[in-house]
């Protein structure tokens, strides 16, 4: 199950325009990185729907807005905090 996430998640960030950097994508593939990081963004995108469905379901919330805001945040953590924690 791990291999399987390994290559999904390298797929992924590999076929971005620049992703692919050939020595060093192959020591993040070798070492699971790409498994790490891609659970780990995949745990805090739920996180941050069972947070804006469930606790702060509320008819004010139910804009636009609200959404743009969740998806910053969302980007922000995966981005600065598990991105760089687990890669270092």
């Amino acid at each position: 199950m791990k291999d399987f996430f390994n290559v999904f998640f390298a797929a992924l960030y590999e076929n971005i325009p620049g992703g692919y950097m050939d020595d060093f994508s192959q020591i993040l593939f070798d070492n699971y990185v790409y498994f790490r990081v891609g659970i780990w963004m995949l745990i805090t995108s739920l996180i941050f729907m069972v947070i804006l469905y469930y606790i702060l379901n509320s008819p004010k919330l139910n804009n636009w807005f609200v959404w743009v805001l969740f998806l910053i945040a969302n980007a922000i953590i995966n981005y600065f905090w598990i991105g760089k924690s687990l890669v270092l």
